[in-house]
């Protein structure tokens, strides 16, 4: 114990010395001093070393552009050749007449002979002089439609050698922005990467047109073909070696922490107020804490809890401007995290009486899709809805939708108890058939309609009080006291306790042990139906397909968490409170860091088997 207060002497120290050192750096990052020069400099290394990271990244797709547009440069030569012997191909079939195209090699022939037989009369009397006029109009409507026909067959050939070289030009040009994009990164490097830019389309008013284009755009090929890998190369090799040299400055340890003093004062804050509070904890209270800690599973919870809470402080961060700032967006993350997980905690109070007697419920998850599913169908506004075709809506119909619920909930509660207890069916087996039956039914009578919720529905749970959002939460605390109470300080409390430690013993000695666990499971049953009620009117509607997916696995693992036996005849409504918070963090905890979302089931699985891992040494010891 001396060498605790020992240790608690020392952490009080150093917060102490954390405190003070963060309040000389906040002060002093702002002045002309010698901090403040070297602040500068660490900024400065910092900003080197991100953005060599940022062009390491950004290399990687570089290299892919580079890849692209090698690419496209390697099928320039073949596309120019194909135009080129397409043109001359052309060339000849025009000159036989033979061109492929129905249109053109009709239109020939015959411009020919128009022109043929307007000669002719041209050559006549002076008399014919008028029909020759008539036949000159003919011979220009039908050349002029003919030029049209071998104009469009020429463009149709420069046109995919102008897209052939564009595509190259574009890919260049990707090459060239990526390899300014890696160089930005860079401290005063730079490069001239010009390679003439991307042609401009050419204009094709006649087949000379055509030709002149072509030959501008098989002369900037050559030119790509010639030296454009090797440009590509050389702009990929001067990006990689100024990574290289620049990479050679790295951060130090001393640059890291000044500028960790200066830009998280607040954190540097909240760590020695931490460090003060272990230190006096570990200085005062070493002997009270063991003992509790060793005697009391809820305060071992409670400290678990605090752990979680002080891990999601720091993975939030302390990047706002001042302590009101932080302050407001720690408590908006937190409120946030209550409100999301208030309906599994309802359900895990309900699922706590359930394992204090020794049972299992699965079925949560599908009594909340359930009833979800009969109350939306209630209160629809829609051609489907029951209360609405007897012109009933409004608050009335919401009351009428709610207690139709809470029965639901009642009834499914009652029917699990009654295969239990009558039917000495194991509770496992028998919520997982009602889990799978209660989903199925609900998926099979919203197959073909998505019912429509009021959207003043949503005041239940959404109504706001001094900013934010708290119904669902209150409602789940009210809920809390009750049972805290009822387990606390009724018959029926001690009960539920009984049956859980020994079944057999409480029925010899006059307990009817069969109504317990019947009350037991209804009683679950009923609180999944307010839980159901609170997150319709919280999300505004249900998909039943998914809607309490998992709430099982949440509820389970935050009972177990907060203390309660998987074997029964222990537990506390306090716990559970706190278990779920704990799972609920975590939650929280995983997304700050990143961590899957695939993995999230993974770590409720882990922490459930270490905490029944835990009873069974507190049980053997």
């Amino acid at each position: 114990m001396k060498k605790i207060r020992i240790l608690g002497i020392l952490l009080i120290i150093l917060a102490i010395a954390v405190f003070a050192v963060g309040v000389v750096a906040d002060h002093a990052k702002d002045g002309d001093g010698s901090f403040a020069g070297r602040l500068a400099s660490a900024r400065d290394s910092a900003a080197a070393v991100d953005g060599v990271t940022r062009a390491g990244k950004n290399l990687s797709s570089l290299e892919k552009k580079i890849s692209t547009a090698k690419t496209k440069l390697a099928a320039l030569p073949e596309a120019m050749e194909e135009a080129d012997q397409a043109i001359a191909a052309l060339d000849e079939a025009l000159a036989a007449n033979e061109t492929g195209n129905i249109d053109v090699d009709t239109l020939l022939p015959a411009l020919a002979e128009l022109e043929t037989g307007m000669n002719a009369l041209v050559s006549q009397a002076e008399e014919e002089t008028e029909a020759a006029g008539a036949m000159s109009d003919s011979v220009e409507a039908v050349r002029g439609l003919t030029d049209a026909k071998v104009l469009g067959m020429y463009e149709d050939i420069v046109s995919g050698a102008y897209k052939a070289v564009s595509d190259a030009e574009n890919a260049m040009a990707s090459a060239v922005d990526g390899t300014d994009k890696v160089l930005s990164q860079l401290r005063n490097v730079s490069l001239d990467m010009s390679f003439g830019g991307v042609s401009e389309e050419p204009a094709l008013n006649s087949v000379e047109d055509c030709r002149k284009a072509f030959a501008s755009l098989k002369s900037r090929a050559e030119i790509l073909s010639d030296s454009g890998e090797e440009l590509l190369d050389g702009w990929y090799a001067f990006a990689q070696e100024a990574i290289a040299q620049s990479a050679n400055h790295k951060l130090t340890l001393t640059e890291r922490v000044e500028i960790q003093l200066a830009d998280n004062f607040i954190g540097v804050l909240f760590t020695a107020i931490l460090l003060f509070l272990i230190g006096i904890t570990m200085l005062c209270f070493a002997k009270p804490f063991a003992k509790q800690w060793r005697g009391n599973p809820v305060f071992s919870v409670g400290m678990a809890l605090i752990v979680m809470l002080v891990l999601q402080t720091y993975a939030l961060g302390f990047g706002q401007g001042s302590v009101g700032a932080w302050a407001k967006f720690w408590f908006d993350n937190t409120f946030n995290v209550l409100r999301a997980n208030s309906s599994v905690g309802m359900i895990a109070l309900g699922m706590t009486l359930v394992i204090i007697t020794g049972g299992i419920d699965l079925a949560v998850g599908s009594t909340l899709a359930g009833v979800g599913t009969v109350l939306m169908t209630m209160i629809d506004t829609g051609d489907h809805g029951v209360l609405v075709r007897f012109g009933i809506t409004g608050v009335p119909a919401f009351a009428l939708g709610i207690l139709t619920a809470l029965i639901t909930g009642l009834a499914i509660g009652a029917i699990i108890g009654l295969l239990v207890t009558k039917g000495r069916v194991p509770p496992f087996i028998v919520t997982l058939g009602i889990m799978n039956v209660v989903r199925s039914v609900s998926q099979y009578f919203t197959k073909s309609y998505t019912p429509t919720v009021p959207k003043s529905f949503e005041a239940i749970a959404n109504t706001m009080i001094g900013g934010q959002r708290p119904m669902t939460i209150l409602y789940w605390l009210v809920l809390a006291v009750i049972f805290y109470l009822v387990m606390k300080h009724t018959a029926f409390g001690r009960y539920v306790y009984a049956v859980g430690s020994n079944e057999r013993t409480t029925r010899l000695s006059g307990i009817n042990t069969n109504k317990v666990k019947m009350k037991v499971y209804m009683i679950s049953g009923l609180v999944v139906a307010i839980a159901a009620v609170s997150q319709l009117s919280r999300l505004g509607g249900m998909d039943v397909a998914s809607a309490g997916s998992g709430y099982e696995l949440d509820a389970i693992a935050a009972v177990v968490v907060g203390g309660t036996a998987m074997s029964g005849g222990r537990g506390s409504i306090v716990g559970t409170v706190l278990g779920v918070l704990i799972i609920g963090i975590m939650n929280n905890l995983l997304i700050l860091l990143g961590v899957d979302a695939f993995l999230t089931d993974a770590f409720k699985g882990a922490i459930v088997v270490a905490a029944v891992l835990m009873q069974r040494k507190e049980a053997e010891a």
